[in-house]
């Protein structure tokens, strides 16, 4: 019974240390909604996700009707490009509210944009 208090005692201050360190970090940005976040107001995107957003929208848009129009290869590529987009948007949430990853941490990150772009 006491390796049980004495264990029970190190949760505590485990979590104690764990509850500290979150409450000094800034939180993370909420996720997108197709990530399994809640997506509603309270989900509000970051300012550089919002940039990234306003920077890309029309000209996406634009190229995605004119590669539907068009078809065939074009339009398989145009898939796929627009999946490496929403993975560099979902980069960003990611890295909203973090510390700035090792080297390894961001090739990490980046293996699943840059087996994308090896696909195209």
């Amino acid at each position: 019974m006491e390796k049980l208090d004495k264990l029970v005692s190190r949760l505590e201050k485990v979590t104690a240390k764990l509850e500290s360190l979150g409450a000094s970090r800034p939180q993370l940005a909420p996720k997108p909604a197709h990530l399994g976040g809640s997506g509603g107001a309270s989900a509000d995107a970051p300012p550089h996700v919002k940039a990234y957003d306003s920077a890309l929208s029309d000209v996406v848009e634009r190229w995605a009707g004119l590669s539907k129009q068009i078809g065939g290869d074009v339009l398989t590529m145009s898939d796929k490009v627009m999946h490496v987009l929403e993975s560099l948007k979902n980069f960003l949430w990611m890295a909203a509210g973090r510390s700035e990853p090792s080297p390894d941490e961001v090739q990490k990150l980046c293996a699943p944009i840059v087996n994308l772009l090896k696909d195209i």
